[in-house]
């Protein structure tokens, strides 16, 4: 029923979305609304990688304070957590996280490689500005479903250590 429910939701985010898109082209032909969109395309863009940072670090973070926890109540050694750690991307739903999340990766790859996008940003600098209010949008969105997909990544594997404290009534230390 969820997969149903987020087909629809998904559905009808991208038939608005086509909408925004089309006033969007349009307005890209006028420079002045291409430069500002090319300046706060930089900064999110800029922000995407800090937020993708931060959410790697976080995680790294959180799964080490976890993996010591287990190590340190004698349920894991290190060798042991190194196991454990690849048997869950190995099992059915890591796997599919990890093929979903290279997918993701690749369309990234693909629209950044792609001759539009390459040409956009090499352009001379009297247009620029216009490629980048054009394909700049399509990158949000790639970049944007990277994100996502890491997130859910990092959840499993946190989720799947903690089921492992659980079910060895190992406390893990409280974090956000």
């Amino acid at each position: 029923m969820n997969k149903v429910l987020s087909g629809i939701i998904a559905l009808v985010t991208t038939l608005l979305a086509g909408s925004a898109h089309a006033d969007h082209f349009h307005d890209c032909e006028r420079p002045d609304y291409a430069k500002q969109y090319a300046t706060k395309f930089g900064d999110k863009l800029d922000d995407g990688v800090k937020r993708a940072d931060t959410l790697m670090r976080a995680h790294q973070k959180k799964v080490s304070l976890m993996r010591s926890a287990l190590i340190q109540a004698g349920v894991w050694s290190e060798n042991d957590a190194d196991i454990f750690m690849k048997n869950i991307m190995q099992a059915d739903e890591g796997r599919a996280l990890e093929m979903e999340r290279r997918s993701v990766g690749e369309r990234l790859d693909a629209v950044m490689s792609s001759p539009a996008w390459k040409s956009a940003i090499s352009a001379p600098a009297s247009t620029v500005d216009h490629g980048i209010c054009l394909h700049g949008p399509r990158v949000l969105e790639e970049t944007e479903l990277v994100f996502r997909t890491m997130e859910k990544v990092f959840q499993y594997k946190e989720a799947q250590i903690a089921l492992m404290a659980s079910e060895k009534n190992v406390a893990l230390p409280v974090l956000d």
